[in-house]
C-alpha cells in the first residue's frame, strides 16, 4: 500500500505527467546516464516530446558520468545552465 501511495505522489509530481500546468517559460534539462532511475532515455524522450507539444522551450544535456541530481559536481554544467537561465531571462 505505501508504495503504491508513493508511485501515485510521484507520478503527480513528475513534469512528464504535467507538462500542460508547467509555466512557460525555459528550461534547461540535465540527465545523468548513471542515474538508477528506470528507463532515463525514454523519459528523455517523452519528456521532450511533451514539452514540444506544449510549446515550452528546452535545452537538454546529458551527462555520461552523473547521477542524479548532482549537477554541482559538474562545474561546466552548472556554468551552462546559469547562462541558460541569464540568457532566458535577458540578464545577459
Amino acid at each position: 500500500e505505501k508504495q503504491g501511495k508513493l508511485t501515485e505522489i510521484l507520478t503527480e509530481l513528475s513534469p512528464i505527467y504535467i507538462t500542460e500546468k508547467l509555466p512557460k517559460i525555459p528550461y534547461f534539462l540535465v540527465f545523468g546516464k548513471n542515474d538508477p532511475s528506470p528507463a532515463i532515455n525514454e523519459h528523455i524522450e517523452e519528456l521532450k516530446e511533451k514539452l514540444s507539444k506544449n510549446g515550452i522551450d528546452y535545452k537538454v544535456e546529458v551527462r555520461e558520468e552523473m547521477a542524479h541530481c548532482n549537477m554541482n559536481d559538474f562545474p561546466d554544467t552548472r556554468g551552462r545552465f546559469i547562462e541558460f537561465i541569464l540568457k532566458a531571462f535577458k540578464c545577459i
